[in-house]
């Protein structure tokens, strides 16, 4: 009968074992999957960041736009205004895509055109009021990230990258379903970059690359 009860506790211990090893296990894998969770709300919020961002610069690119053609002689206006050449090269465009769309490689195009005769003017206005606008630009940002569950720690934004976009660099909280306190806190912030649609008349804008930190 020793034997017996020797055996059967022998099993209860594997048993016990086994399910503490199971449960450990499946922790290990919730924590993972969490850990794909956050990354990806890192993702997100830089993404919808950097398209925000990138909406409050072409704001002020509108803005110098409509300066740009307010200080144009009799003969400048007579002959096509800035806004006019954007509207007629946005109808030109026939690809099957929404007008802001349109209006935003039409805005590029015609711009890009402008820069490369060196307009020195339509530089001017357009550097400073882009330069005005970086800090709208990034506190919308901010906003948005926040909103989206994202944190703005070792956050910055890059107006311009190499690619004339601005970058957002965001980060999401993780916090592990086991050996959570072995993490130190600056492990817990899981970063990842968004990127807005490109500014390709930047290339002739003669614009010093910026970063701001949230």
């Amino acid at each position: 009968m020793k034997v017996i009860h020797s055996e059967e506790g022998n099993i209860s211990l594997v048993v016990i074992a086994s399910m503490g090893a199971m449960i450990v296990m499946f922790l290990i894998i919730f924590s993972m999957a969490n850990a794909f969770l956050v990354k990806g709300k890192a993702t997100n919020s830089a993404e919808q960041a950097s398209i925000t961002a990138t909406a409050e610069m072409y704001r002020a690119i509108k803005e110098a736009i409509a300066e740009y053609d307010a200080q144009l002689t009799l003969d400048d206006v007579l002959a096509e205004t800035l806004q006019e050449k954007i509207d007629r090269h946005k109808q030109s465009i026939v690809r099957p895509i929404s007008d802001s769309e349109k209006e935003r490689i039409a805005m590029n195009e015609v711009l890009s055109s402008e820069l490369r005769v060196y307009n020195i003017q339509l530089q001017m206005i357009l550097r400073n009021k882009m330069s005005s606008a970086v800090q709208n630009a990034t506190d919308a940002a901010k906003r948005v990230i926040l909103a989206n569950g994202g944190e703005t720690n070792g956050g910055k934004l890059i107006f311009f990258n190499s690619d004339y976009r601005i970058e957002v660099h965001a980060s999401a909280r993780f916090e592990s379903f086991i050996f959570d306190s072995l993490l130190e806190e600056s492990q817990r912030n899981m970063m990842d970059e968004g990127f807005g649609p490109a500014l390709s008349f930047v290339e002739y804008l003669t614009w010093l690359e910026q970063e701001r930190y949230f």
